[in-house]
């Protein structure tokens, strides 16, 4: 019964995370659905336990070059995550992370004549977290999984002689890997400082980010 539940849980916050980010592609749907059944699976665990996360995210983006893109932009932001912890070492998270251009760099690209200006990213994810304790209160983990991004971007465009018509909106979702590397301690509170690496292709950029992370678990 608890496992049919989790699925129509899933099924709803599925249709949500597709229409929140205007997926129309069956490649990525398929991508949402995988995951989402895979975040229904813990529910047969034991000695489980829960755990509520914010992050101060601080990194910087590149221009992919298959896209001839080049633009390497400091960015700053903020991430949400809940990560359910079936046993010591494995566990499942789900997340949501926005970034832009720090101040500087935004008032940088707004004097600058560029072609190409990010204005900001976020991503929803889904990821198979591995834990391994260095001590009681100190452990490393890594987190494997896909993430939905959509990068809200502006580019020059031209016409077909030639002339500039000037910064043209757009917007860019795609789907693909998610790794990242972090370390935390954990309070006998409940509390947890830690700070991790991560690395998130968003199709047009590559974003490379160390976040800050501040939780509770219980």
């Amino acid at each position: 019964m608890l496992f049919f539940m989790w699925i129509k849980y899933s099924y709803l916050i599925e249709n949500m995370m597709l229409k929140g980010f205007n997926v129309k592609n069956n490649n990525l749907k398929a991508c949402c659905s995988v995951l989402l059944l895979c975040w229904a699976l813990p529910s047969f665990a034991q000695d489980v336990s829960h755990n509520f996360s914010t992050s101060l995210v601080l990194g910087v983006s590149e221009g992919d070059s298959d896209t001839n893109l080049a633009s390497d932009d400091l960015m700053i932001g903020y991430d949400v995550a809940y990560q359910y912890r079936f046993d010591q070492n494995w566990g499942v998270e789900v997340g949501f992370r926005q970034v832009e251009p720090e101040g500087f760099t935004a008032l940088f690209n707004s004097l600058v004549h560029n072609d190409f200006v990010i204005e900001k990213a976020s991503s929803v994810r889904a990821t198979a977290v591995y834990s391994w304790p260095l001590s009681k209160r100190n452990s490393m983990y890594v987190k494997v999984g896909a993430q939905l991004s959509s990068v809200n971007y502006q580019r020059m465009e031209t016409v077909a002689n030639g002339d500039i018509t000037g910064l043209v909106d757009n917007d860019k979702t795609s789907a693909s890997v998610y790794a990242g590397l972090g370390w935390r301690y954990q309070f006998d509170s409940g509390i947890e400082l830690g700070a991790s690496y991560d690395y998130q292709d968003m199709d047009i950029i590559d974003a490379k980010l160390f976040s800050l992370n501040f939780g509770y678990s219980f």
